[in-house]
């Protein structure tokens, strides 16, 4: 498979825009007003812009409604045939498990036989977990990392949308890295604290392939699986909250979340990997775009049952992204960033009692009008801080027990409208996260004491500042130096995954500590 020459969707005279949010649901600056314009919010972030497509038939009726906006990218399409034309005129990657996989973005089979890759040179620490096939009959597959079957596991997964193709080579990068033999498999086997020795990892990077591979030759901008021609966008198609705010029931909607929960083979086929694992302790659903973290809920601004411990966990995971490169990422709740029924981060934290959580990767929405289409000059530094936070939440979840379920997320305010939604854009992805015990914790992150299913948040959602920068650099050059072949797993990788490790006693001091302030509090 190579990037489509033939006919593709295009987006003649599309602009992008930034227009300032209202702080009023009601007002016409909202992300909901914006999108019932018939404009295509691709993202916003909760303190600033939304970004926004502008179709080139209703650039003069933005101009004369009065709305503020500053232009960021004039022609859509113009940055989609430079990007078109990079692809095309790439050279491949040289072979299946190749160090230079990481210079580009690749198609799903180039993907698929570098996992395979990967498994076949690390025997008896990488094991190939085929999930199930997609609509169309292709395989969902993915990593499990582990020394023994029995260590509790974090499970991370990317591209449940379609577009968002640094989610892909992101995850696959973490495996890679987790399985390399100069990585942190072989940081140091006789080390308690190693986290290979402490926990499992199971790695899916392309949880929608027929989506991803329509976006390569059809469509850049899918957002969906392919269901019908239409799609279902599987990050609302999950079974806590089914149907609420932020889902639709119109077909043609990006958000559209399909006839039942777990209508779709994607969705039912990582679900059945979710509930097999008995020991998962946390999880990581990867997105693009923001560079946010997001805990649940995300169907709603109630709160959790141990919102303290969750809000903590995203400070930590955020602060090492931060740390990792200097590029800020900020912790909130997902529905404060906007509601998103029916996601899968809520449905482990709901329904399996994991700490769940979504990572918008960069850019900052706000700021940059790259998003769907970042140079692949992002992706190294880009993965290396989401593995950093990976080794930071499984050193935490080592010392974990599996939650117990929390919410059911029923969901009674079910938007059921119909109505025409003809963007090919969408809201930036993703609900919230976490966990789903009813913790008695104080907010620091320290072993959650699960007292049962509650329906009852219990809590009053006070949540602790984010934490203390860690050992890792604050530059803006990437911390995790690639080897000479451009390959992930040089020695400078390996220099950050054990410098990682190192840090666990870093993280126990602040949790030690956090734990002080909520007491005195």
């Amino acid at each position: 498979m190579t990037a489509s020459a033939g006919p593709r969707v295009r987006y003649d005279g599309d602009a992008l825009v930034r227009i300032p949010i209202g702080t009023d649901t009601g007002s016409a600056r909202s992300p909901d007003a914006l999108t019932a314009m018939g404009l295509d919010v691709l993202s916003e972030h909760p303190h600033d812009d939304a970004l926004v497509r502008v179709p080139a038939v209703a650039k003069a009726w933005l101009d004369m409604s009065g709305l503020a906006y500053a232009v960021v990218d004039p022609d859509l399409q113009a940055t989609l045939d430079d990007e078109h034309a990079r692809l095309l005129a790439r050279p491949p990657a040289t072979g299946s498990g190749s160090a230079d996989f990481y210079d580009d973005f690749r198609e799903l089979d180039v993907v698929l036989a570098h996992l395979d890759a990967v498994a076949a040179a690390a025997p008896g620490l990488v094991t190939v977990v085929e999930l199930g096939e997609s609509l169309q009959g292709r395989p969902i597959r993915g990593l499990r990392i582990t020394r023994d079957e029995h260590l509790p596991v974090v499970v991370i997964n990317g591209c449940q949308h379609a577009r968002e193709w640094l989610t892909v080579s992101t995850t696959m990068f973490i495996a890679e890295a987790l399985a390399a033999p100069r990585g942190l498999a072989e940081s140091d086997p006789g080390d308690e604290g190693s986290v290979l020795n402490r926990m499992g990892f199971v790695v899916v990077p392309v949880v929608n392939p027929d989506g991803y591979v329509r976006t390569w030759e059809e469509d850049r901008l899918w957002r969906k699986n392919v269901r019908d021609g239409h799609g279902v966008d599987l990050n609302r198609n999950w079974g806590v909250a089914w149907g609420g705010p932020g889902s639709s029931g119109n077909p043609q909607s990006n958000n559209y979340r399909g006839t039942a929960p777990f209508s779709e083979p994607e969705a039912a086929a990582l679900r059945d990997l979710l509930q097999s694992e008995s020991r998962l302790v946390a999880h990581l659903d990867v997105h693009a775009y923001g560079q946010l973290v997001l805990y649940p809920w995300g169907f709603a601004t109630e709160i959790a049952p141990d919102a303290p411990l969750l809000s903590d966990l995203a400070d930590l995971v955020a602060q090492t992204l931060t740390d990792t490169n200097g590029h800020v990422y900020e912790p909130l709740q997902a529905a404060d960033f906007y509601a998103a029924s029916g996601n899968l981060p809520d449905w482990v934290y709901g329904d399996l009692g994991a700490r769940s959580f979504t990572i918008e990767v960069r850019p900052d929405d706000a700021k940059n009008g790259a998003g769907f289409v970042p140079a692949p000059a992002q992706i190294r530094p880009t993965a290396a801080e989401v593995l950093a936070a990976t080794v930071a939440l499984a050193e935490w979840a080592a010392d974990a027990e599996p939650g117990e379920p929390g919410d059911d997320g029923d969901a009674p305010d079910r938007d059921d409208s119909t109505e025409p939604e003809t963007s090919t854009g969408a809201a930036s992805e993703s609900g919230g996260s976490s966990s789903g015990s009813d913790s008695t914790s104080t907010g620091a992150i320290s072993e959650p004491t699960p007292d049962g299913p509650t329906d009852d948040p219990g809590s009053d959602g006070t949540a602790g500042s984010s934490g203390e920068p860690g050992a890792m650099g604050g530059d803006d050059g990437c911390t995790c130096r690639a080897s000479p072949d451009g390959g992930p797993t040089g020695f400078g990788l390996w220099l950050l995954v054990a410098g990682l490790v190192r840090r666990r006693r870093a993280v126990r001091r602040t949790a030690a500590t956090r734990t002080s302030r909520h007491t005195a509090e």
